[in-house]
């Protein structure tokens, strides 16, 4: 049974479940991997099928298991962990886009919007990533709460985003959705928003959660995970709490209602308290 996206692998730009799945061989001329299951039968479109069936039962993602052509990949995975020996070009764009394309979870993105003036002051790059479990009553993007909604986020969805931010009259790059911190969006992003930062020190990185924002770090203790605290390190301006229509003001800038709370989270780490992101 596939174990679903919090144990998927991601080769490419397609995701791989690793329940009791072994890959090997998988070549840069662009040759199929050689994938095998548990009994030994090498997987094919049936087997395929089942899987999908399977977690189609499980209301949980389908797998896909294709001819992998980027890089060459050699990879045990086992049910109790993940061991993988790498191969790659060595070369600093193909190492990141490795390192992105393979991080520990896969995460689709729902939309981007290259030139947003909705969600944080200037111009932005607006990214909205699928997946959200907070199921807000009155969410204007309710479609966003299913992981499986829109396009993998790959190397080359990077790629676009970064190009988008290159020009000197966008402010910054703003993360919503979905929920970029659900376990499995962080980890997707993290390696990305480092990747921002380095190259666009002086743009500024606003975020949208419907988790809590206290202590330099997550209030709720089923999303915190290794790069929790790395991920807010990054960020400029948090925009934390979940969205409550009896609280909807339109009359508020940057958020729904007003329970939610613009937080500038370079001072509040600094001062060790919550302190407002005054607007400009």
């Amino acid at each position: 049974m596939c174990p679903g996206p919090r144990n998927a692998f991601l080769f490419g730009n397609k995701q791989v479940c690793f329940k009791r799945v072994i890959l090997s061989g998988v070549t840069r001329s662009g040759t199929e991997s050689k994938v095998s299951v548990a009994n030994g039968n090498p997987l094919n479109e049936q087997t395929t099928a089942l899987c999908s069936k399977k977690c189609a039962e499980q209301n949980r993602h389908s797998c896909l298991r294709t001819t992998v052509t980027h890089i060459v990949v050699k990879a045990t995975v086992r049910v109790s962990g993940l061991r993988r020996k790498s191969q790659f070009p060595r070369t600093k764009d193909s190492a990141r886009r490795f390192r992105s394309k393979n991080y520990r979870c896969f995460m689709n993105i729902a939309e981007i919007k290259p030139y947003d003036i909705a969600n944080g002051e200037g111009v932005r790059v607006s990214l909205f990533v699928s997946g959200c479990r907070r199921h807000c009553k009155g969410c204007f993007n309710e479609i966003a709460w299913d992981f499986s909604y829109g396009k993998p986020f790959d190397g080359e969805i990077e790629q676009k985003l970064l190009d988008y931010l290159s020009p000197d009259y966008i402010a910054g790059l703003t993360l919503l959705g979905g929920d970029p911190f659900e376990p499995e969006n962080q980890r997707a992003l993290y390696p990305f928003v480092k990747e921002v930062k380095e190259r666009f020190p002086q743009k500024d990185i606003w975020c949208y959660t419907g988790y809590t924002f206290e202590n330099g770090t997550l209030k709720e203790p089923q999303v915190k995970t290794e790069v929790t605290e790395k991920l807010i390190s990054l960020i400029d301006v948090l925009v934390d709490g979940r969205f409550e229509e009896s609280l909807k003001d339109i009359r508020l800038k940057f958020r729904g209602s007003s329970n939610q709370r613009l937080i500038d989270v370079k001072q509040t780490l600094k001062r060790g308290e919550i302190v407002p992101y005054a607007l400009r």
